[in-house]
Parts: C-alpha cells; structure tokens; sequence
C-alpha cells in the first residue's frame, strides 16, 4: 500500500499528463473546426478564407483556451466575418453603411458604395453628380462559424474523453 506522500507524486504526475492530453484534445479539436468553418464557407482560398486562423492554445488561470477567429475587417473597420456569418441588411447583427436615406427608402435593401472605395466590382454602376457608385444589395446570411461549431461538439468531447482515458 502507498503512502500519503507517494499517491501525492501520483496526482501530481496524474495532473501533468492529464493537462498535457487536454491542451492536446482542444487543439486538434480547434484545428478541426477552423477546417469546418472553411468548409461550411464552401470555398476555400481567398483573403477571408485565408484569415481564419487558429490561436497558440495556452493555459492560463487554469483555463486551457485556444481560439478560432478571423480578424479581416472592411475598409470602414467592420469584421468581415460577421457580415458573411449574419448577412448585411435589414437583419443584419453588424453595423454598416445603413445609415444613408437611400438605404432606409430601399427598405434596407440597396445602399450606394463609391467605386474608388471598393477594389472589386459589386455591383451596378450608376452616376451621381459626377461621382461613380456601385449599388450595393443586402446579401443574405451565410452561417459558416455556428455550424461548425455545432458538428464538432461531439469531436471535442471524445477528444476529452480520450484525454482522460489515455492519462489514467
């Protein structure tokens, strides 16, 4: 039979392993939702395709953390992401240029984008006081983060399962 002290160096070694395993699980578990989101994005290069990134998984208060973001913004600084995620117009969760009188008397449907601001065609150009605009059309949401993260919670909990099961 072990005594105190040597059950205590077993948790000890027990805990190491374990939290080891854990920082494993939750990366590769991470690594596999950034795929997913990319995959739900359905193509798969591209500036935002390409800024979906996974963080350094790190420790810290002890809390095992590692994020899967994207930090591309538009040139008025709204993220990306969440206009492709929640769509833009009038159910749109991101702010954007929705503030004109064109795009309330459209019903938040079509607003005007100035073409030297935008470095793709979007759209229809029409001429207004000499100035060239794109008119922009609200784009339907294209949910891309949530689904994934939904198909992968059973992942990381057999990841952490596996975790516990391979420390023991």
């Amino acid at each position: 039979m072990k005594n105190i002290k040597e059950l205590g160096k077993d948790l000890g070694s027990f805990q190491k392993k374990l939290e080891q395993k854990l920082i494993k699980a939750q990366r590769e578990t991470a690594e596999q939702i950034q795929k997913d989101v990319i995959k739900h994005l359905g193509h798969s290069s591209g500036k935002y395709a390409d800024s979906i990134q996974v963080s350094d998984t790190e420790k810290k208060d002890g809390v095992i953390k590692t994020n899967i973001y994207t930090d591309l913004k538009s040139k008025d600084g709204y993220f990306i992401g969440r206009m492709i995620e929640n769509g833009t117009g009038i159910y749109a969760l991101e702010p954007h240029i929705g503030h004109t009188n064109t795009f309330k008397m459209s019903e938040y449907q079509y607003w005007y984008v100035p073409t030297e601001e935008v470095d793709r065609p979007i759209g229809k150009v029409v001429l207004i006081d000499g100035v060239e605009f794109y008119v922009a059309k609200a784009q339907k949401p294209k949910p891309h983060w949530k689904p994934a993260l939904e198909e992968d919670i059973e992942l990381y909990k057999r990841n952490i399962a596996q975790a516990i099961k391979e420390a023991k």
